[in-house]
């Protein structure tokens, strides 16, 4: 599903048979995050959505970032203080334990799910007395495109 009209008439689904709703500013942060190919950061949202909407303030894009993140369509970056789309909605796929790649140089973003090495990760951390806090463990890199970049 690449097509961004239908990724986001899937998620308005969603959002209706959840019995939640995909206002005009969730949707408009959306579908900012569904275009940019990294992470996006809330004020370059904010940037983005004053040009069609002069009024906009920054908890109209927290409360809609807030809104994507519990409902799982998205995820927050923290070492790029960042969110980009949860690629599970792109994919039609249940949300499972993911690893998320974060490249340091231009932020781009892979999630990845392999149940082996997030099973083992787990088991190494509770190995060693530490317990994870989330479904998604985020690791910094550095993507291939930006490794061929000279």
């Amino acid at each position: 599903m690449n097509n961004i009209s239908e990724q986001l008439k899937k998620i308005e689904d969603i959002c209706e048979a959840n019995g939640t709703r995909l206002t005009q500013s969730r949707r408009q942060v959306l579908e900012l995050i569904l275009e940019s190919p990294q992470s996006v950061k809330a004020y370059d949202l904010l940037k983005a959505m004053l040009k069609e909407h002069p009024n906009t303030k920054p908890p109209i894009v927290y409360r809609a970032l807030e809104f994507l993140e519990q409902q799982h369509f998205i995820h927050r970056i923290d070492s790029l203080n960042a969110w980009a789309v949860c690629q599970h909605i792109q994919k039609d796929c249940e949300h499972g334990e993911s690893l998320l790649l974060a490249c340091k140089s231009c932020g781009s973003v892979k999630e990845i799910e392999n149940q082996t090495v997030t099973h083992h990760l787990t088991n190494m951390l509770h190995e060693h007395g530490y317990q994870t806090t989330g479904k998604e463990t985020e690791i910094q890199v550095i993507c291939p495109n930006c490794i061929e970049q000279p």
